[in-house]
């Protein structure tokens, strides 16, 4: 065995907890997101444009570019958490 593969064996060994421990966080953490319901309701592309003061399309387009982020629903229609319009909106309005 080589020096190398001794201490890649060494490294994998003493690694191995911390990132089976990482890796276990994630997927709790994932796991509560996906169960933890909303409380407030989602916003069509309308109602968005409406509270960006803006037409429907250029919403749509930021979806599309991802600078948006959405939740497809049943039809693949988007729908907008009003937290991340928001955001979306400060970040537009920030220099």
């Amino acid at each position: 065995m080589t020096a190398d593969r001794a201490l890649a064996e060494v490294l994998a060994e003493l690694l191995a907890p911390a990132i089976r421990e990482a890796v276990s966080e994630a997927v709790r953490a994932a796991a509560v997101e996906a169960v933890r319901p909303e409380t407030e309701p989602l916003l069509t592309v309308t109602e968005a444009a409406e509270i960006a003061n803006c037409h429907p399309e250029t919403i749509r387009r930021a979806i599309k570019a991802g600078r948006l982020r959405a939740v497809t629903s049943l039809g693949r229609h988007p729908r907008l958490r009003r937290q991340v319009l928001e955001d979306f909106l400060s970040e537009r309005e920030t220099p």
